[in-house]
């Protein structure tokens, strides 16, 4: 057949769906340019009429997403893990609640605990020291902090005076309370800042990654932002680190799967809600601005201060981009849900994958998130934010393909979760990189 035939038959022909989206987009706004490309394509080679049936975008060609390799690495991995049955060291008694504590820290024990349970119920783990590779501390580092009768001191007494112990060689332990584990946090949790150098060769998985960020600003690549001083005073106080991100538990905030069906039927474009108080380091205006902003031109969105708890779980999984904007720290729990919410994160904080990367060795936080640039989005949120319509179906996709990976990666209790593997993958990576402490 000619090819200006040809060229006709591919509007026509069956397509996949998000390929007939695009398409469809396209040709109602600029037919003959459509038709031309496609004429173009099949007279340069006689191989065209499979390229333009098969890739997702031919006007804007984005690299797809792909991570089957990584997928069959992560569960190749044949570490095992021990963890100790200490009651001593896994605090398994009666407590108070601290109500003031518990309110601000909440979200951080259900994470953790979350994660000790993903632990405990893997095939990876053993119940013989001897053929494990790793320990894991099981010490509820933020239920200790937020709880009257608990005790950190009679917790890593027994765990350095354990046989296995080692000084601390090989061992992990989760603390995902930001707090923890920070130099110049050290004054607020002095019961457990007691302890850093007794745990100096533990392995922490916490929020942020204090040893990337100091290295970083060592180097000058932290320098000139709001947050500088903050970098400026980091000191590793362990030797090795590594971040989980700011996460919650799944008590009522159900898994939503990322695929483009969730996406394309999702009610709202943007979906954004912060508090009405301020935030430190000059992070307000940031939070402030999409609210404070008349956003004309937007689809339909759900943006504002805050909501009932009932209208955010129900507004939050049913929207297609949410904001993550940064706050008193860089790193924000609105990543994670996102990732939970199976929502494209839209990112205003430009160190974020500096100091927060979470299992940066497995992830990219550009493949699954949105990155908008501070200033401009701060200039004029309007045009930021509509560059989100500009984004082509190809493009789109290959985000929610890499979110649908991610979750898998972040959430331990994902049904197909990748958690551990992970975990123990960037446990290890942590060990073979120490930094001096101080």
């Amino acid at each position: 057949l000619p090819n200006f035939v040809l060229a006709a038959l591919i509007l026509i022909l069956p397509k996949p769906s998000y390929l007939l989206d695009e398409m469809k987009r396209l040709y109602c706004s600029r037919p003959l340019e459509v038709f031309v490309v496609a004429f173009f394509f099949l007279e340069v080679s006689d191989r065209s009429l499979r390229f333009l049936l098969s890739t997702p975008s031919w006007i804007a060609l984005v690299p797809p997403f792909s991570s089957p390799t990584t997928i069959a690495s992560l569960k190749n991995i044949s570490l095992r893990y021990y963890i100790y049955n200490n009651s001593n060291i896994t605090q398994d008694k009666p407590s108070r609640v601290a109500p003031l504590l518990a309110r601000r820290y909440g979200r951080d024990v259900e994470y953790e605990e979350a994660i000790l349970h993903a632990l405990q119920t893997h095939p990876l783990r053993t119940d013989e020291p001897d053929k494990a590779d790793l320990f894991i501390v099981p010490s509820p580092i933020g239920k200790i902090l937020t709880t009257h009768g608990l005790s950190y001191e009679e917790a890593f007494i027994s765990l350095t005076s354990h046989p296995l112990f080692n000084n601390g060689n090989k061992h992990v332990l989760i603390s995902a309370v930001h707090v923890t584990f920070s130099y110049s946090k050290k004054h607020v949790v002095r019961p457990l800042s007691r302890w850093y150098g007794r745990l100096a060769n533990v392995t922490v998985a916490t929020g942020q990654d204090h040893i990337a960020s100091q290295r970083a600003y060592a180097r000058g690549e932290l320098t000139g932002n709001d947050y500088e001083s903050e970098f400026k005073a980091m000191r590793p106080v362990v030797h090795h680190m590594f971040s989980i991100g700011l996460g919650e538990g799944s008590t009522d905030f159900p898994i939503h799967e990322a695929t483009m069906e969730k996406f394309l039927k999702s009610k709202y474009f943007i979906f954004y809600r912060t508090r009405t108080s301020g935030s430190l380091f000059n992070s307000t205006r940031f939070r402030h601005a999409p609210v404070n902003t008349s956003l004309s031109g937007l689809p339909l969105s759900n943006i504002g201060f805050d909501i009932s708890r009932e209208e955010w779980l129900e507004s939050f999984p049913s929207s297609k981009f949410c904001l993550v904007i940064r706050g008193d720290s860089p790193h924000t729990h609105a990543l994670i849900r996102s990732v939970r919410a199976g929502c494209i994160p839209v990112v205003i904080s430009d160190v974020y994958p500096i100091y927060a990367p979470i299992f940066k060795s497995t992830l990219n936080m550009h493949d699954y998130c949105i990155f908008l640039d501070e200033e401009k989005f701060i200039r004029d949120p309007q045009a930021e934010l509509n560059k989100l319509q500009l984004l082509s179906t190809a493009e789109i996709k290959t985000k929610v393909d890499a979110l649908a990976f991610a979750q898998r990666v972040i959430l331990p209790d994902h049904p197909e979760s990748l958690f551990v593997p992970a975990f123990l993958k960037e446990a290890t990576k942590a060990m073979e990189d120490p930094v001096p402490i101080g």
